[in-house]
């Protein structure tokens, strides 16, 4: 019996290996360097509706949706076997609602004064804006087989 004949073992959440930390690595630095120019953007058409409070909080909503993103990618390798992926998948989502909620109700108790529409409009923007990224980068680390007919 060969190397190439044994079956590699299942990952388990102690051992990830090298390669696997620096795609996860590699997907985050994606993942910001997009939402960041999406924030840029929204940053500048809030600009010019609100002004400077604009760039404000499309700066906020930024801050809210970046922490939960890479969230999912430093939990994603945990959660690749199937079984598990809805776990995985069901956290990460509770997490990600839980902190932009968080962040939505902290900033309307400290700062009253702010355009709550113009930040609600970034804030939806950026929201499904990174989860678009994320599920991009999520699945195309995954190995998706083909259904069977």
């Amino acid at each position: 019996m060969t190397s190439s004949d044994v079956e590699p073992a299942e990952e388990s959440a102690a051992n990830v290996p090298h390669d696997t930390r620096a795609s996860t690595l590699q997907k985050v630095l994606v993942f910001t360097g997009i939402v960041l120019g999406l924030g840029v953007l929204t940053a500048g058409v809030a600009f010019m509706v609100a002004g400077r409070p604009g760039i404000e909080v499309a700066a906020w909503a930024t801050g809210l949706c970046l922490p939960p993103g890479w969230l999912v990618f430093l939990v994603e390798p945990y959660y690749r076997h199937p079984r598990e992926a809805v776990y995985g998948s069901l956290l990460v989502s509770m997490v990600r609602l839980g902190c932009v909620m968080a962040g939505v109700l902290a900033l309307k108790a400290w700062r009253p004064d702010l355009p709550k529409w113009v930040f609600a409009a970034c804030l939806a923007v950026l929201y499904m804006g990174s989860l678009l990224v994320e599920t991009r980068e999520v699945l195309q680390g995954l190995s998706l087989r083909k259904p069977r007919a």
